[in-house]
């Protein structure tokens, strides 16, 4: 036993010696490691925070405008102003229809006094595009649609440098005086002013309508389930016109600015890098008090944005204490939505949508009368005459 004990007995000892230095430093390195490790996370995702709120520069609003007084009944305070329209001191008509909405002008409707206008549609448009306001005339904004439903259109260009393009605008005009063309260039630089131009045309001749539709001339409309939406959404108890509505299809707050491609702006044009809640530019509802509170603030909030649904309903709508009221459901951007609804069997089932966009479409005119003529429930003869108004030389009252 003792040969054994002093055999072993310096190993134990080392062995012994070895497992409390390992626990020692294991328990020692442990604490260090789990303080440095907290340490270190904590300063390095404070760190990565600050940078990445650093990196992102979120939109920042400097100032909430007060809302104005608005009264149909009084004059447009910019009335006699006509020649300014945002930084442009020279700003003119060339082409107007200023008696589109006077009293003189409302046909009676079925369940509106003549002097009632449900709604007033601004379509922007481009100099060439005689097809589609043709296409437009003859659909959803025909005479006899504007008669039935209460509703006026008005076209909106700018110039062209073109003297036999601005001669045929010149004939277009006087045959169907629905032209608002400003003597700005008709460019993408430029729609920002073509929009605010719409704003001007209204509260200078229309204040009395009860909401405006901003629409693009490319696309689809379902103009009687617009008017029916607008009366059921937004009524007032009062029975007066409703006031303080902005509705359409909302891109959220947040959205990453692009800085490639069409619709892009450079950190000069646009110092952000998230853009504020703004509307779609399809097309959107609007009531005039809303467009006067814009209009006025317009030349008074940076920065300038020539995209014009962005700097329109979003940059200077987050500077009034107004909101958007969404109806995203009521929009698509999928043509396919609408041509699965034009093969659906149920011939009396409406479309889900009020606003789709086809723009891109390559069968853009027959699509649109196809959606047109489903949208009405035309008879196979109505259907004749409507494709018959098509052709650019049918002129008479019963293609418009």
């Amino acid at each position: 036993m003792n040969r054994w004990v002093r055999r072993f007995y310096p190993l134990m000892v080392a062995t012994i010696s070895l497992s409390f230095v390992y626990l020692y430093s294991k328990v020692t390195l442990e604490k260090t490691s789990n303080f440095d490790y907290e340490e270190t996370f904590l300063s390095n995702n404070s760190t990565g925070l600050s940078e990445r709120k650093k990196k992102i520069k979120p939109f920042k609003v400097k100032k909430i405008f007060p809302r104005a007084a608005y009264k149909v009944d009084e004059d447009d305070p910019d009335r006699n102003n006509l020649s300014r329209l945002l930084d442009m001191d020279d700003f003119t008509f060339i082409k107007n229809c200023p008696l589109k909405c006077s009293p003189s002008s409302n046909l009676s409707t079925p369940d509106s006094s003549s002097n009632e206008i449900n709604l007033l549609a601004f379509v922007h448009s481009a100099p060439l595009n005689f097809d589609k306001r043709r296409i437009i005339r003859s659909t959803w904004a025909s005479r006899h649609v504007q008669h039935l439903l209460g509703i006026k259109v008005i076209f909106l260009l700018g110039l062209t440098n073109s003297s036999s393009l601005q001669s045929s605008i010149d004939s277009e005009s006087s045959q169907f005086g629905d032209l608002v063309q400003g003597n700005f260039a008709d460019t993408y630089a430029n729609l920002t002013y073509k929009h605010l131009m719409g704003y001007k045309w209204v509260l200078t001749f229309c204040r009395g309508a009860k909401f405006v539709m901003k629409i693009d001339d490319d696309a689809y409309v379902d103009i009687f389930r617009v008017v029916g939406f607008l009366k059921s959404t937004f009524h007032s108890s009062n029975g007066q016109p409703p006031t303080g509505i902005i509705s359409c299809s909302l891109f959220p707050a947040g959205i990453s600015v692009k800085r490639k491609g069409k619709w892009r702006l450079s950190h000069n044009e646009y110092p952000y890098d998230v853009l504020p809640a703004y509307c779609s530019g399809i097309g959107y509802f609007v009531t005039p008090d809303v467009i006067q509170d814009v209009y006025n603030i317009a030349t008074s909030v940076k920065p300038f944005i020539w995209i014009d649904d962005l700097f329109i309903t979003g940059i200077l709508l987050a500077h009034l204490p107004i909101r958007h009221q969404p109806i995203n459901f009521k929009f698509t951007y999928d043509p396919n939505d609408l041509r699965k609804w034009l093969k659906s069997s149920s011939e009396k089932r409406p479309s889900p949508y009020i606003i789709g966009d086809i723009g891109d479409v390559p069968d853009w005119e027959p699509f649109m009368i196809r959606l047109w003529e489903k949208t009405t429930l035309k008879t196979p003869e109505d259907n004749k005459v409507t494709r018959e108004c098509h052709n650019e030389k049918k002129t008479s009252d019963s293609c418009q």
